[in-house]
């Protein structure tokens, strides 16, 4: 569950830094329950390998070496910086979820013609983290009272 939970926070993160506002991070860790075969593959257990990437050869990349075929990562966070470099390599574009699935699989990310069914497939089956849901209700919570908290000070300032 930390783990999970962990993996998720980087991905809002990453996601954010990187401007893919519109995508949300459930598409995100969907993909990788479905790339890692929910964190039970050896890609994944000996590479930190989250996507299921490969060593790319002509662009921006963090990697450590290959392993298995694929990318050999220091740590989850490498592998989403690397996941991300490639995304913005290939202008996925910061659509809808919709739009950022079919434009990933468009780049020729997956090998496998059956990848869509599968990718959206997690998406409706992989369930978002308990506390990520209490950190975004109670972040949008607490933002809610900062912005009453703000007004009402504007409102008695002006009288």
């Amino acid at each position: 569950m930390i783990l999970k939970l962990k993996i998720w926070a980087l991905l809002w993160l990453y996601k954010t830094l990187n401007g893919y506002f519109n995508v949300s991070v459930k598409v995100l860790f969907a993909q990788i329950s479905h790339e890692t075969a929910n964190f039970e593959s050896e890609v994944y257990k000996q590479n930190n390998n989250l996507f299921g990437m490969r060593e790319a050869k002509t662009r921006k990349r963090s990697v450590e070496g290959t392993n298995l075929n694929h990318a050999v990562y220091k740590n989850h966070s490498q592998s989403i910086v690397d996941y991300f470099l490639r995304q913005k390599y290939f202008k996925i574009s910061n659509g809808n979820d919709d739009i950022y699935i079919t434009d990933t699989l468009n780049s020729n990310y997956a090998e496998d013609k059956d990848y869509l069914r599968k990718w959206k497939w997690h998406v409706e089956n992989t369930s978002t983290p308990l506390f990520s849901k209490v950190l975004i209700y109670g972040g949008l919570f607490f933002l809610g009272v900062v912005a009453i908290i703000i007004l009402l000070f504007k409102l008695l300032k002006n009288n």
